[in-house]
């Protein structure tokens, strides 16, 4: 039996190496994987429990506060999107690269692949590439295969059970001798601070996004406990504070109409109505505060079509005083 002294020097005796490769859908779906290195490292484990216990201490005083009970599902949307958008980015790896082997006959037909002094030629399906070294930027070696990348979402794969120990040790010599990955290392640099930012700026919003949805639960609760000790005056302006954090919830609207109402502001109550039910065209209290409005308007007429509208919905099932 030779040694791997003897086939080390033989190796580079001849330096050239000569492969059949017929890679499968697995093998693609290793080298997407590895390209990608958020799925292979469990880092991004460490990451979600993170922005998990960064959610916790945000919101623990609000907890106390309120308690569970008193917790709403949209508070925990930032939270639970971090899990499904990993699992739907995974789906979405294995479809896209389940369409692309199927339909790429560069990759699914056999290939023939000449590794030597002057670059890599490779023989496939109505096709051929010829990179020389200076082509090449970097390479990836793991325990599944040797990516030989020539662009920065392109390379060549050579899964490890077409190697034998001989052309293993050839062609990483020749890979550590002929890439230049300096290149790819300032490249490498360059992506790491774009993703740092990209990261850093996920983060501001989450934060931003976590902040904004607790201030707002905080002013609601202060709202609706001063809507329920009549101090209509500083209730509205609570209100006025919750559109301008979120100006598409008509419950606000609502709300700051009724608090409007008791301040004897018909007028502009009227038109924080219309825009409730503008819109949720479906919100029965919002027609049943409207009727008030429009009632204590002189518009006796189009509070009992608002009254009718809010019984419709099954907010109400009065029509007194509005329809006479």
């Amino acid at each position: 039996m030779m040694s791997k002294a003897f086939l080390f020097l033989h190796g580079m005796e001849n330096k050239e190496i000569k492969l059949n490769i017929q890679l499968t859908e697995k093998d693609y779906l290793k080298f997407q994987l590895d390209h990608i290195g958020f799925f292979k490292s469990k880092k991004w484990i460490l990451y979600a429990l993170f922005l998990i216990i960064l959610y916790s201490v945000i919101y623990a005083p609000y907890i106390l506060e309120v308690g569970f009970s008193g917790l709403k599902i949209s508070m925990f949307w930032p939270l639970l999107m971090l899990p499904a958008a990993v699992v739907c980015i995974y789906l979405l790896l294995i479809y896209k690269t389940k369409v692309a082997f199927k339909t790429d006959s560069f990759i699914n037909k056999p290939q023939k692949v000449n590794v030597n002094e002057e670059g890599i030629h490779v023989d496939a399906y109505r096709s051929t590439i010829n990179p020389i070294w200076a082509d090449i930027y970097k390479y990836n070696v793991t325990k599944q295969g040797v990516y030989i990348y020539i662009a920065d979402l392109k390379a060549m794969i050579i899964p490890v059970r077409f190697l034998n120990e001989n052309d293993m040790m050839v062609l990483l010599e020749l890979l550590k001798t002929k890439v230049d990955t300096e290149r790819h290392k300032i490249q490498n640099k360059k992506n790491n601070r774009l993703r740092t930012a990209i990261y850093a700026i996920v983060l501001i919003g989450f934060i931003f996004y976590t902040f904004k949805d607790y201030n707002s639960n905080n002013l609601t609760n202060k709202a609706y406990n001063l809507q329920a000790n009549k101090n209509y005056a500083e209730a509205e302006r609570t209100y006025t504070a919750l559109i301008d954090l979120n100006p598409e919830d008509e419950s606000n609207y609502t709300e700051r109409a009724y608090c409007k109402i008791s301040l004897n502001k018909i007028t502009s109550a009227v038109l924080d109505c219309e825009t409730a039910i503008k819109l949720n065209p479906k919100n029965g209290r919002a027609y049943y505060i409207y009727a008030y409005t429009l009632y204590n308007n002189s518009r006796e007429s189009e509070a009992c079509m608002a009254i009718n509208k809010s019984i419709q919905l099954g907010y109400t099932n009065t029509r007194e005083p509005f329809c006479k």
